[in-house]
């Protein structure tokens, strides 16, 4: 499979995930999944995907945490665009 902006802003919404946590995206060292049982998961999507949670102790942007999962929406049509994306971020910054 090629690869695509959808998928771009898939992994994206990942990595956002990993620095809102600060733990690898599915925190596999204190879950009990199993490796092959992960992917199957997150290849086959539908209403019941599997996603990382976002659950953390620090405070964060709640406006961050609705962009990481709007990036991650199982229907790629309704994921944000990289310029979307670019002007939420933007918005984000409350230093400007």
């Amino acid at each position: 499979m090629p690869p695509t902006k959808e998928g771009d802003v898939y992994s994206f919404a990942i990595i956002c995930s990993e620095i809102i946590t600060k733990k690898s995206a599915w925190d596999l060292e204190n879950q009990d999944y199993d490796m092959d049982e992960l992917i199957y998961k997150i290849k086959r999507g539908g209403r019941s995907s599997i996603r990382p949670s976002l659950e953390t102790d620090d405070e964060h942007n709640a406006s961050l945490s609705l962009l990481v999962r709007d990036c991650w929406n199982e229907e790629v049509d309704e994921r944000p665009s990289c310029s979307q994306i670019r002007t939420l971020i933007k918005g984000l910054n409350t230093n400007k």
